[in-house]
C-alpha cells in the first residue's frame, strides 16, 4: 500500500505520561498509512523515554518519534496512522487534531522614517537583549552579523549553536538551531544557514550592525542598521523552499522560551485563520506570553481582503506594512519620444540602446499556444523564437521569469492593481497603472516596428507616506471579532537589509544577479521593525511585560490618515509605531495570563482545555468567563449586526501608572464623530505613586449608518498623552471601535417603566435610561438588587402570574428573566432579522359596512382575545376598537383611558417590542427565538399573541393592525433515528408514525401543530421523518437520545448502443433469463416515459412473487406493465406546485438511465441517423420499478430521497441505480449513505453516480458500502469536421456564424436572424462531452479556433460548411474529463470512484418531447453524457452478475466488479482517484476467483 505522508498536530492533555503511554499503547494498530502528529501537553513536564519506545513497539520500528517538546511546554511530534489519531481525538484528555500544515513567509531608511536615528538614546542593556528569529535561517558572515566589539553572550542564555558544515556562531549570533520534521533536506542545506535570504533580512532589520554603503547595486545606498543594533540574536531556521511547518514551528518556541529570548519574531502565518488550539504560532506565543516573551508577527500578506489578517491572537503582537518616505521608479522611453515613469526595482540600465517590442499575447507558444496566458506573460506561455531579444509587453504584473526563459531582454506590465509597491523581477521591468498602461499599450499595437528603453531605477520622495501598502491583511479579526487586529504598522515596503549570496536577488530562474544587501517588501518586514523596537523599549524597561510592552507601543502610535486608508484601523491598527515615544508612555494597560485564560473560558474553552494549557487547576466557571470587552486590551472593539438600531456596549479597563512622576493626574478626551456617544467613569484618574493602577468603564452608544466609525480615548496629564484607537461598523465586517469618553450628564437615569409584584405589594421593579433595572422593597429605601445586563435602556418590565419571575427588556432587544430576589435566570437572545410575510392587516383595510375609522393617534395596546379570535386595540387618545380577525369586520369601538380593558387577556408568553419598528416571540419553554419581523410603513407599538397559536397581532404608531404567521422561516428537515427494530414495531409503518408524532409533540408542546409540520415518515426500512421545523428546533432534536442526525432537506443534482458490445456484453451473452426476469431495479430519478418501446412489457410474464410495491396512479399515465412493474413518485416538502406525475419524465434523465439499465433491444435505434443500432440495456429481460424523486431543473430534495429509498427497500428490489449526488458530507447527513446502508442490510446493492466536477477531491456519493462509479469513454468519439472556403464546394444559403466563445453561443437569436450554422472557439474544449445544438454546429479547440480566426480575419469573403457528424476512434478505456476525482474527502483511506463505466455519448431512449422544447427538436433517443450514464452500466453489471450468484452479498458483487475491472490504457495523473479500480467487466466479473 502506498503511504502519504501527511502531517497533522494533536493535543493532549496534561496527564501523566505514563497514563499518556497507557493511551497511546492501547491505540496504536498498523493498519494504514502513517503520518505525522504533534501531541501537546501543556506545561512541561518529565518525558518518559519509555514513552517514546511504547509508541514504536506495535509497529517494530524506531523512527516514528520526530520530536519531543519538553523545555517549555509538553509534547512530541510523532508518526501515527488515521485510526490512532481517530481513537485519540475520542480519549479524555485531548485537546484538538489539525494538520500539520505550512506557514507562509509574508514578505536605511525606513528606521528615521519612524524616527529612530543613529543619534537616538541607547542603554547599555540592549547588549543583554537576545532576540529569537524563526526563519530561513542567517547569512552569518554578514557584515550585519559580525561581533567585532561584542562581549561574551548573556549569562541567561542557555542556548546552543548546532553543529552543522560551514556554520559557526560568534558574539552577536549567539545560538543557531534547525528544525525539518520532514527530514528532507534535497532542496536545501542541514544548516541553519540561510539559503532563501528571507531570514538574513528580517535579522538584520531587528537587530543588525551598523552597516555603511549599503545598497543593491546602487539602490537605496546608505547606513543598514536594525532597531537594536547591539542585541543579540538566536536563530531558529524553520522555513524552507517547500514553507514552514506546525511542527517545526513548535519546536522553535520550545526551545527558544526555554534558551532565554527576550523577544521573539514570526514573519510567517497560516493562509487561513484557525482556532487558538489549532495554531502553532497562538500555542507558541501563549507559552512566551506566560514566560514573559512578547512576541511579534506579522499581519499577513493577503490584503486588501477584509478579514484576511493573520496571527490574532490576544496575547501576540499583530503587524501590518506601511509605505515610508522613499519610492523606487523606472522610466522607459518608447521609440516615439515619449517617456513614462512606472514602479519597480530595476538594477540594469537598458539606455542608450532601442530594443524591438513585442506585445505578450502576440507571441503565444507554438507548442500549446493560449493568448490569454501569453498576453498576461504567465510561465511557458511565450514562444522564444519571437520574444529573443525583445522587451514584451504584459497585460499583468508577474515576475518575469516567463520572459526571461524566453530570452526577453526586459518587461514592461500593465494594469490596474495596486501600484504602491516596488518589486524586483528576473528581468529589467516596469509596472505601470491603467493611464500609461493604455497609452504605452496603444503605441505597440498600432506601431510596426515598435522600440523602447529602459533606465535602471532612481528612488523618489513619497510625500504621502504613510499609508498601509495594498498587499498588507486587513481585519477584522475573523477568530474574535471584538479584539482589533492587526495591532500596529511599521515600515514594509522597499526596505533594504542583508541578503544571502547562495540565492539571487529575486530566487527566479534567469536571474543571475547576488547581492549581500536586498531590497523587498511585504509584512514580513514591518514584522522585525516592530520587534527592533521592542527590544529597543525593554532596554529602558526591563521589567515590564509582553502586555505592558505591547500597550506602550499601540498607545502611542502616531495616527495615520483615514483619508489615506480607506479600511481605517482595520489597515493599520493603533497607527504607525513610534519607538522613541514607547519608552515613555505615562500609562500602559498590562494583562497577566490569567486574564488570557479567563478570556479564554469566555471564548467557549472548557475547563480541562484550559487545565492542559496552564498545568492549574482552572475551572471556567460564570465568574470566571471574561467577556472580550473587558479584556484589558489597549483598543476597543465591537462588532455589530447590519441594520440594527442604536448599540450601547460598557467597556471595563485598567491602566498602570509607569511614568518618572508617583503622583499625577490624567483626564479623559475623547474625539469620536457626533454618531458616536462615549462616556468615561471616572473621566479623571489621580495617581499616588509609580505602579499603581485605576480601572474605569467605557460606555459607548452608537447608531451607525456607514460600514464603521472610529475615534479615540486620550489619557493626558499635561506631560503624556496616552491614546486608545476604536472603530464601529454596521456590516458583517466588524465594528471596531476605539473610544473614548464625552461628557454626558451625570445626573440619576430617568425612569422609564415600573411593575409592580401580583403576588406581593411590597416588591416593585423600575428601569431607565442607563440601561438597568432595580427592584425595590418598599420602605426600605435603597433597591434590592440590580438587574444589569442590557446595553440600552430598560423599557418594559412585567412579572409572571405567580409572581416568582420577573422579565426585563430594553432597546438593545434582549429579554432576561430573574427571579423574585433579582438572580439572572436566562437571556433570550438577540435580534435575528428574518422579514416575514403579511398574512393580513385590520385597521387600514377593512372592507364592509361596518367599518369604523381607523386609529388615528397611534396603539398603546394589543390584546388577542383568549381562545378566540377578537382582537382588542386601545389608541394612545383612549379609544378602544375590537376586531374579528377571520372576517376583518370591526365588532364595536369604544372610549375609555389608556387602562381599559374589555377581557382578561393573560396570554403566558413572553413578547419584547423594540419601538424601532422590529420585534421579537420567544418561546420560554426552549429560550430559543421563534421568529422575528420588521415592519417598515411605521414605528410598533406593541404586540401578542396566544399560547400556541401561529398568528401574531402587531399595533402600530399609523393605526393598522398587521397579522403574521409565526412560524415563517421553517425549513424542512430530515430526522434520522437509524434502523426499524422489532422494538420499533418492524412492518408497521402507521405506527412509527404515532412515534414521530409523539416525538414532534413533546418538541412543539401542540399535537396540531406536530401533526402540520411532519411531512412524512420512514418506517419501512430504516426509521425517520421529514417535518418543517425551526432551526432551533432542528437543534432540540439533534439532542434526543433516539436521534442520530437532523439536517436540512438539501438537493441532489443528476449528474448526466455500442457501448455493451463495447464491454463484450452482446445481446448473445451467454444469460440466465430465468434469474434475469425475476431481477428487480430500482430507478431512483426522474421518472419514465413508460410509452418508449424500450420498456415493452413483449415476451415477460408477470411480476415476481417477492415484488411487494404498487403502481401510482397519475395523470397521463395508462398503467405499469410486466416490464415496469411498479412506480411511485414524490412531493415531499413541496418539491414542485404540482404533484409529480410518476411516469411523466419532464426531463427525460430518468428515461435514458432506465433504458440503458433494462430496456429492451430496439432495432434500428438512432439519432437523426447517428449510432444506428440496436439500443438495450445490460440486462434487457429485468424488471423496473420506478421512484420519481426529481423534478423541473434536476432538483432532487433530500426528504422525496429518503422516502424512496425507504420504500425501494421495503418494495422488494434487488439493486438500486441512483445517477445523482451531491458533495461528499458526513454519511449521518447524507440520504443516500443513510438509505444505502440500509439497502445493503437486506442485501441490496447500491450504484451511484461519483459526480460530474471533473476535479480532485471532488468525488461524490464516498460511502464504502455504495459502488461509486466514474465514467469512461468508449473507443469511439463523436467528432463534427468543418471544411473552410479554400475548399468550398457548393453555394450555402443564409449564414455560418463563427463565435469566439462557442459555449456562450446565443442560439436562439443566432436562428431568429436566419443563421444556418455555427462554428464555436471553445474555452473549456472537452472532447469526451460533444453537446447537441439546434442547428448545424461544432465546436473547436483553442489551436483550430485560432486557425478558423485567422482565416475569417485574412480572407475577404471567407466560406465554409459544416459536415454530419461521425464517430472516429479513440484510446479507450480511457475516464471521462468531466467525472469527479478522489480522494475521498469523508473517509480518505477508502479509494473512491470505484469503478468507471461508459459515459460518454451514451445513445438510450428518451422522451420525444420535453416541456418547453421545440417540437422540431425531439426525437426518441438521444445522446446524453455523464456519471449519470455510466451508474446505469454499473448497476446493470451488478444486476447481471446477480442473476448468475444470486446468494452472493452486496459486498461480493462489488468485490467481483472491481477485482475483474480493466486497466485504463490511457495514463491519468490522478490514477487511481479518477478510474478506481478501473472499467467494469461483466463477463468476467461472473468468475473473479477470490472475493474480498
Amino acid at each position: 500500500m502506498d503511504r502519504s505522508c501527511m502531517t497533522k498536530i494533536l493535543l493532549l492533555t496534561r496527564q501523566e505520561i505514563s497514563e499518556s503511554d497507557q493511551l497511546l499503547q492501547s491505540s496504536l494498530r498498523w493498519n494504514q498509512s502513517l503520518k505525522a502528529f504533534v501531541i501537546f501537553n501543556g506545561v512541561p513536564k518529565n518525558f518518559s523515554n519509555q514513552f517514546v519506545y511504547e509508541l514504536q513497539k506495535p509497529r517494530g520500528g524506531s523512527d516514528h518519534m520526530l520530536y519531543s517538546y519538553k523545555r517549555s511546554f509538553s509534547g512530541f511530534a510523532a508518526m501515527l496512522t488515521s485510526e490512532e489519531v481517530q481513537k485519540l481525538t475520542r480519549m479524555e484528555g485531548v485537546i484538538s487534531v489539525f494538520p500539520n500544515g505550512k506557514m507562509q513567509l509574508h514578505t536605511t531608511r525606513s528606521w528615521t522614517f519612524i524616527g529612530l536615528t543613529g543619534k537616538s538614546e541607547r542603554r547599555p542593556l540592549e547588549r543583554d537583549m537576545i532576540i529569537g528569529m524563526l526563519d530561513t535561517g542567517i547569512w552569518p558572515e554578514s557584515e550585519s552579523f559580525s561581533d567585532e566589539g561584542f562581549g561574551p553572550p548573556p549569562q541567561k542564555w542557555k542556548g546552543t549553536c548546532m553543529k552543522s558544515e560551514n556554520f559557526t556562531c560568534n558574539n552577536k549570533i549567539i545560538g543557531a538551531k534547525y528544525y525539518r520534521v520532514t527530514g528532507n533536506f534535497s532542496l536545501d542545506v542541514a544548516s541553519p544557514r540561510d539559503t532563501e535570504g528571507h531570514g538574513s533580512h528580517t535579522a538584520s532589520t531587528a537587530a543588525g550592525n551598523f552597516v555603511p554603503k549599503a545598497s543593491l547595486e546602487g539602490l537605496g545606498l546608505g547606513t543598514a542598521r536594525g532597531g537594536a543594533p547591539s542585541a543579540r540574536i538566536a536563530v531558529y531556521k524553520i522555513c524552507w523552499a517547500d514553507g514552514c511547518y506546525d511542527a517545526d514551528i513548535l519546536a522553535a518556541f520550545d526551545d527558544a522560551i526555554a534558551d532565554g529570548v527576550d523577544i521573539i519574531s514570526v514573519s510567517l502565518g497560516a493562509t487561513n485563520p484557525k482556532g487558538y488550539f489549532e495554531d502553532s504560532i497562538a500555542i507558541g506565543t501563549f507559552h512566551a506570553m506566560r514566560h514573559g516573551i512578547l512576541t511579534s508577527t506579522s499581519a499577513g500578506n493577503d490584503g486588501p481582503t477584509p478579514g484576511s489578517v493573520n496571527n490574532a491572537a490576544p496575547w501576540l503582537l499583530s503587524v501590518a506594512a506601511s509605505s515610508i518616505d522613499r519610492k523606487f521608479m523606472t522610466k522607459i522611453q518608447l521609440g516615439n519620444g515619449a517617456s513614462y515613469e512606472g514602479v519597480s526595482i530595476n538594477t540594469v540600465n537598458l539606455y542608450p540602446t532601442m530594443y524591438p517590442i513585442i506585445y505578450g499575447g502576440r507571441a503565444p507558444t507554438l507548442k500549446k499556444p493560449n493568448v490569454t496566458a501569453a498576453r498576461n506573460c504567465q510561465k511557458g506561455s511565450l514562444e522564444r523564437r519571437l520574444v529573443r531579444g525583445k522587451i514584451v509587453l504584459c497585460d499583468l504584473i508577474v515576475n518575469g521569469e516567463s520572459v526571461s526563459a524566453a530570452g526577453g531582454v526586459g518587461a514592461m506590465m500593465q494594469d490596474n492593481t495596486y501600484n504602491d509597491v516596488a518589486y524586483n523581477f528576473a528581468v529589467p521591468a516596469s509596472h505601470f497603472g491603467p493611464d500609461p498602461g493604455s497609452k504605452i499599450s496603444a503605441y505597440v499595437k498600432q506601431t510596426e516596428n515598435a522600440t523602447a528603453t529602459m533606465f535602471k531605477s532612481i528612488h523618489q520622495r513619497d510625500d504621502s507616506a504613510p499609508y498601509i501598502v495594498g498587499f498588507s491583511s486587513r481585519g477584522p479579526n475573523a477568530i474574535t471579532k471584538d479584539i482589533l487586529k492587526p495591532d500596529i504598522a511599521a515600515p514594509g515596503s522597499d526596505i533594504l537589509a542583508a541578503w544571502s549570496p547562495a540565492t539571487t536577488v529575486t530566487g527566479l530562474v534567469g536571474d543571475k544577479r547576488v547581492t549581500n544587501y536586498n531590497i523587498i517588501s511585504g509584512t514580513s518586514m514591518a514584522c522585525p521593525h516592530a520587534t527592533g523596537v521592542a527590544a529597543y523599549v525593554k532596554s529602558f524597561q526591563p521589567t515590564w511585560s509582553p502586555a505592558a510592552l505591547r500597550s506602550a507601543l499601540m498607545t502611542t502610535a502616531m495616527p495615520m490618515s483615514r483619508a489615506k486608508n480607506h479600511d481605517a484601523e482595520f489597515a493599520y491598527g493603533a497607527g504607525l509605531i513610534n519607538p522613541v515615544k514607547a519608552v515613555d508612555p505615562g500609562l500602559v494597560y498590562d494583562a497577566a495570563e490569567e486574564e488570557y485564560v479567563h478570556f479564554l473560558c469566555g471564548q467557549g474553552y472548557n475547563s480541562t482545555q484550559i487545565q492542559i494549557l496552564t498545568g492549574e487547576d482552572i475551572h471556567c466557571s460564570n465568574e470566571k468567563k471574561l467577556a472580550v470587552w473587558d479584556l484589558n486590551y489597549p483598543s476597543l472593539t465591537l462588532s455589530v449586526k447590519p441594520g440594527g438600531g442604536s448599540v450601547t456596549r460598557v467597556f471595563h479597563r485598567t491602566v498602570t501608572n509607569v511614568g518618572s512622576r508617583g503622583s499625577c493626574t490624567y483626564k479623559a478626551i475623547v474625539k469620536v464623530p457626533e454618531e458616536v456617544v462615549v462616556k468615561v467613569r471616572p473621566s479623571v484618574l489621580t495617581f499616588q505613586s509609580v505602579g499603581e493602577s485605576k480601572s474605569f468603564t467605557v460606555t459607548v452608544v452608537v447608531k451607525l449608518g456607514k460600514n464603521s466609525v472610529s475615534g479615540a480615548l486620550i489619557w493626558d496629564d499635561g506631560e503624556h498623552t496616552m491614546e486608545d484607537g476604536e472603530m464601529s461598523d454596521d456590516g458583517d465586517v466588524e465594528l471596531a471601535a476605539a473610544i473614548d469618553d464625552i461628557a454626558l450628564d451625570d445626573e440619576e437615569a430617568e425612569v422609564y417603566v415600573a411593575a409592580c409584584s401580583p403576588t406581593d405589594p411590597s416588591l416593585v421593579a423600575t428601569g431607565g435610561a442607563d440601561e438597568r433595572g432595580f427592584l425595590w422593597r418598599i420602605g426600605q429605601g435603597d433597591w434590592a438588587a440590580e438587574l444589569g445586563g442590557h446595553r440600552e435602556s430598560v423599557t418594559s418590565l412585567a412579572f409572571s402570574s405567580d409572581g416568582q419571575f420577573l422579565a426585563s427588556g430594553g432597546l438593545d432587544s434582549v429579554v432576561k428573566i430573574w427571579d423574585e430576589s433579582g438572580n439572572l435566570i436566562c437571556t433570550l437572545g438577540d435580534h435575528v432579522e428574518n422579514e416575514q410575510i403579511e398574512e393580513g392587516t385590520l385597521g387600514d383595510h377593512v372592507e364592509n359596512e361596518q367599518k369604523e375609522d381607523p386609529p388615528t393617534d397611534g396603539l398603546e395596546l394589543v390584546r388577542w382575545q383568549p381562545g378566540g379570535h377578537l382582537v382588542l386595540a386601545v389608541s394612545n387618545d383612549g379609544t378602544a376598537w375590537v376586531w374579528d380577525a377571520d372576517t376583518g369586520r370591526t365588532i364595536c369601538t369604544g372610549s375609555g383611558d389608556k387602562s381599559l380593558r374589555i377581557w382578561n387577556l393573560e396570554t403566558g408568553q413572553c413578547v419584547h417590542v423594540v419601538r424601532g419598528g422590529e420585534y421579537l416571540i420567544w418561546s420560554l419553554r426552549f429560550s430559543f427565538i421563534h421568529c422575528s419581523a420588521r415592519f417598515t410603513k411605521s414605528e410598533l407599538t406593541c404586540l401578542t399573541w396566544i399560547g400556541t397559536s401561529r398568528l401574531v397581532a402587531a399595533g402600530c404608531a399609523d393605526g393598522a393592525i398587521v397579522v403574521w404567521d409565526a412560524r415563517d422561516g421553517t425549513k424542512t428537515y430530515i430526522v434520522y433515528m437509524g434502523s426499524v427494530s422489532a422494538e420499533k414495531n418492524n412492518d408497521n409503518h402507521l405506527l412509527a408514525a404515532h412515534r414521530h408524532h409523539n416525538l414532534l409533540s413533546s418538541l412543539l408542546g401542540d399535537e396540531d401543530l406536530a401533526q402540520q409540520v411532519r411531512l412524512t415518515s420512514y418506517g419501512k426500512s430504516f426509521d425517520g421523518f421529514a417535518a418543517n421545523l425551526l432551526p432551533q428546533e432542528a437543534e432540540w432534536l439533534q439532542e434526543n437520545e433516539n436521534v442520530v442526525s437532523v439536517f436540512l432537506s438539501g438537493t441532489k443534482q443528476l449528474s448526466t448502443t455500442w457501448s455493451w458490445d463495447y464491454l463484450d456484453m452482446p445481446l448473445s451473452v451467454q444469460r440466465n433469463f430465468d434469474m434475469e426476469s425475476d431481477i428487480i431495479i430500482g430507478m431512483i430519478d426522474s421518472g419514465i416515459n413508460v410509452d418508449a418501446p424500450s420498456f415493452s412489457d413483449k415476451g415477460l410474464g408477470p411480476p415476481p412473487a417477492k415484488w411487494k410495491g404498487i403502481c401510482q396512479k397519475g395523470l397521463n399515465f395508462t398503467g405499469c406493465n410486466n416490464k415496469v412493474i411498479g412506480a411511485r413518485a414524490y412531493d415531499v416538502g413541496n418539491l414542485e406546485t404540482t404533484p409529480l406525475t410518476p411516469l411523466d419524465d419532464t426531463e427525460g434523465h430518468g428515461t435514458h438511465t432506465a433504458s440503458t439499465v433494462a430496456g429492451s433491444a430496439v432495432g434500428g435505434a438512432s439519432f437523426r441517423g447517428l449510432a444506428k443500432g440496436t439500443a438495450r440495456g445490460g440486462v434487457p429481460s429485468a424488471r423496473l420499478a420506478i421512484y420519481k424523486v426529481c423534478g423541473p431543473k434536476a432538483a432532487c430534495t433530500d426528504a422525496n430521497l429518503m422516502s424512496a429509498l425507504d420504500d425501494a427497500i421495503h418494495d422488494g428490489v434487488d439493486v438500486i441505480s441512483m445517477s445523482l449526488g451531491a458533495p461528499a458530507m458526513d454519511y449521518f447527513k447524507d440520504p443516500v449513505a443513510i438509505g444505502s446502508f440500509h439497502a445493503m442490510e437486506k442485501g441490496i446493492i447500491v450504484s451511484a453516480a461519483a459526480g460530474n466536477k471533473g476535479e480532485m477531491g471532488q468525488v461524490e456519493n464516498v460511502a464504502p458500502w455504495i459502488l461509486t462509479v466514474a465514467a469512461s469513454r468508449t473507443g469511439k468519439q463523436l467528432r463534427t469536421p468543418i471544411v473552410l472556403g479554400n475548399r468550398f464546394a457548393t453555394l450555402v444559403q443564409g449564414k455560418i456564424v463563427y463565435c469566439k466563445n462557442g459555449e456562450s453561443a446565443p442560439l436562439d437569436t443566432l436562428s431568429e436572424f436566419g443563421a444556418v450554422g455555427l462554428i464555436g472557439d471553445a474555452v473549456s474544449w472537452y472532447p469526451d462531452f460533444p453537446q447537441t445544438y439546434p442547428m448545424p454546429a461544432s465546436l473547436l479547440d483553442p489551436t483550430r479556433g485560432q486557425i478558423v480566426d485567422g482565416y475569417i480575419n485574412s480572407t475577404k469573403d471567407p466560406r465554409a460548411y459544416i459536415l454530419k457528424t461521425t464517430g472516429v476512434n479513440v484510446t479507450a478505456p480511457a475516464v471521462a474529463v468531466f467525472s469527479s476525482r478522489g480522494p475521498n474527502q469523508q473517509s480518505r483511506t477508502i479509494l473512491k470512484p470505484d469503478v468507471m463505466a461508459p459515459g460518454v455519448n451514451i445513445l438510450a431512449a428518451f422522451p420525444p418531447y420535453l416541456p418547453g422544447e421545440d417540437n422540431s427538436y425531439g426525437h426518441p433517443f438521444r445522446f446524453l453524457s455523464g456519471t449519470s450514464m455510466a451508474c446505469p452500466h454499473a448497476i446493470a453489471a451488478a444486476a447481471f452478475v446477480k442473476s448468475h450468484r444470486p446468494h452472493w452479498s452486496p459486498a461480493a458483487v462489488k468485490s467481483a466488479l472491481m477485482t475483474t475491472a480493466r486497466v485504463a490504457k490511457e495514463q491519468n495523473p490522478l490514477a487511481e482517484y479518477a478510474y478506481g479500480s478501473g472499467e467494469i467487466d461483466p463477463v468476467k466479473a461472473l468468475d473473479p476467483g477470490l472475493e474480498t
